[in-house]
């Protein structure tokens, strides 16, 4: 399909990049017939292509009335067209859905996700209504968190979406897409509410070592997980899925941080070898160690699988915490944050804690240790008054 457009006598044609048989075309009302197979929305369609319409006759408008199309070939005009049509496209939805088609094709599918989810957000609090860069204010971004916010979002989620949207709008704007006089981050700030880290005393982790499950059995499997995490310098629960027996080395268990692309080489104590002993009877040295995930070959149904079995790993350790009758809830970063407490509570400088989890900036590792400040308060608070 092809929008043909007459000046002074003279043809060009602005393809649409679609393409369809002549008895899909209502020629008379020069509107695709609504019984059309092309697309599953023919009216979203025949607007589009009524808007690219008008932006045709907006541009060249806009040359006469700048006095520049006087002297202009038929292939300057079509040149200033589709160079105002590509300025146009690049809206906020396209250019989202854009990223997150790169993410996927690169295999970062978490990312995808998330970008996902803020292009949704985007497309709920606009009513599907698209719109350019430079329409957002800080304005647009105060009415986007106050329509969550009215909808009993909390505002960390909040957060996730707009940080989300300023990547996006950075890049936009390094790409030459966005203006940076449009920015609207310089006067609007995120909302969010500091999440209190999740830790457990080293009493606690006594009793989840002691906690009777059936072996085999998918709770069984979750306090395994645990542990090791734990005794592995809180190895987080995507890290231990992609786990294979070759990552076990001279006793020591080596691995890229999927997150980070940090490298850690962690020497395997006794404990966390008896639970290593219970998965790698049998394997080879490219098997996977624990079983989470069992797909191969497609890396983004082995990503979903992962995410999945996440899922149901938070709901068996808060069955665990309900069991021992915990108050603390359990859930999957509780291990490393455990981890790093007990570290400091055993006198390790923060410094030495930072290099342990693998953390760029000790800043990072202040806000794992901040919330269980008051446990090493509180211990000294009784040693003193107990000697009152």
């Amino acid at each position: 399909m092809v929008i043909r457009v007459t000046y002074n006598r003279k043809i060009i044609y602005i393809p649409l990049g679609y393409s369809l048989n002549e008895k899909d075309f209502d020629d008379r009302n020069q509107r695709i017939k609504g019984a059309s197979k092309i697309t599953n929305n023919v009216t979203l369609l025949n607007n589009k292509i009524a808007a690219q319409v008008k932006n045709i006759f907006d541009v060249i408008t806009r040359l006469e009335q700048d006095n520049l199309i006087q002297g202009m070939s038929m292939t300057d005009i079509k040149k200033a067209i589709l160079n105002d049509q590509s300025d146009r496209q690049q809206t906020l939805f396209i250019y989202y859905q854009k990223l997150i088609t790169d993410l996927r094709n690169t295999g970062k599918y978490g990312n995808a996700i998330i970008y996902g989810d803020s292009l949704k957000a985007w497309q709920k609090f606009r009513q599907n209504k698209d719109l350019s860069f430079s329409q957002i204010t800080f304005r647009t971004l105060k009415s986007f968190e106050n329509f969550f916010l009215a909808r009993g979002v909390k505002p960390n989620t909040i957060s996730v979406y707009l940080r989300t949207f300023r990547a996006v709008f950075n890049r936009a704007i390094k790409e030459g897409l966005a203006k940076r006089e449009h920015y609207p981050f310089d006067q609007y700030q995120i909302p969010s509410n500091k999440t209190k880290k999740g830790a457990v005393t080293l009493d606690i982790v006594s009793s989840i070592e002691n906690y009777r499950a059936k072996e085999s059995t998918a709770i069984w499997h979750a306090k395994n997980f645990f542990l090791f995490s734990f005794y592995c310098r809180g190895i987080n629960f995507v890290d231990m899925a992609y786990l294979k027996i070759g990552s076990i080395v001279d006793g020591r268990l080596n691995y890229i941080r999927r997150k980070t692309g940090t490298d850690f080489s962690i020497k395997i104590h006794d404990k966390a070898q008896k639970i290593i002993a219970l998965y790698a009877k049998g394997k080879a040295q490219d098997d996977y160690l624990f079983p989470i995930v069992s797909s191969v070959g497609n890396q983004e149904r082995i990503f979903l699988q992962v995410k999945n079995k996440l899922q149901n790993y938070n709901k068996l350790l808060k069955k665990i915490s309900n069991d021992l009758g915990l108050n603390a809830p359990l859930t999957t970063y509780t291990a490393r944050h455990s981890y790093a407490t007990g570290l400091k509570i055993k006198g390790i400088s923060s410094e030495i804690i930072k290099e342990s989890l693998g953390h760029t900036n000790v800043s990072v590792t202040e806000t794992y240790l901040k919330s269980f400040e008051n446990v090493v308060i509180d211990d000294a608070d009784n040693a003193l008054f107990g000697e009152l």
